[in-house]
């Protein structure tokens, strides 16, 4: 049985790294249909002032602005969240569910 154990593992190997590959295709998918939609938004005047709004802190004549705070420090969210999203799923990749880390252990994969 130990004759199977290097076939097994290249096999491993090879299909993990393409379910983590598909992930990632799936997530920048993703990030470029967003990317799309808000371009999309942008070609609208309510759009931009809403990018406005959102991304340059711009307030309207005639609008109150609540700012929450924590510590005295804005809470607010990060921008480019969606890039930080798409960038992080190699490393939070679990291409075998629940199994990932047991068959990692066993096939030796860091």
């Amino acid at each position: 049985m130990a004759w199977t154990y290097e076939p097994a593992q290249i096999w491993y190997r090879e299909t993990r790294q393409e379910r983590v590959l598909r992930e990632t295709l799936a997530g920048i998918q993703e990030y470029n249909e967003e990317l799309r939609e808000e371009i999309a938004s942008l070609e609208t005047t309510e759009g931009i002032i809403e990018y406005a709004q959102r991304e340059l802190n711009f307030v309207v004549e005639g609008y109150n602005v609540i700012v929450v705070t924590r510590d005295g420090v804005p809470i607010t969210e990060p921008r480019n969240s969606r890039e930080a999203v798409v960038s992080s799923i190699p490393e939070n990749a679990q291409p075998f569910g629940a199994w990932t880390d047991f068959w990692d252990t066993v096939f030796d994969i860091e």
